[in-house]
Formats: C-alpha cells, sequence, structure tokens
C-alpha cells in the first residue's frame, strides 16, 4: 500500500500514488511549503555566512 502522504488517500502500487500526487492539491501545497522552507533556509544561511565574515 503507498499512501498520499499529504491526504488520506492510499493506492495499490507506486505509480498509482504518483499519478494520484499530480492532482492533488494538498500534495501541491505540501511541496510549495517545502521549496519555500528550503529557501528561507538558504536566505538564513546566506545572511549569516555574510554576517560572520563582516565581524572577522
Amino acid at each position: 500500500m503507498y499512501p498520499c502522504g499529504s491526504c488520506s488517500d492510499v493506492y495499490e502500487t507506486q505509480l498509482e500514488v504518483e499519478w494520484h500526487r499530480h492532482e492533488c492539491q494538498y500534495y501541491q501545497m505540501d511541496l510549495v511549503e517545502m521549496k519555500l522552507d528550503a529557501e528561507d533556509y538558504e536566505l538564513w544561511r546566506i545572511q549569516s555566512n555574510l554576517f560572520n565574515g563582516l565581524r572577522k
């Protein structure tokens, strides 16, 4: 069994769940949030590197 992970749907095969995820609005919203979290982390990392560089 392959759960979507973002909604309660469960599928028999990996292929079915991958097709479902293209249509699942909850999965798409989770993808956007993961992307935003990654961008926030990257910005924080760049800013802290700049700040540490200025302190030396």
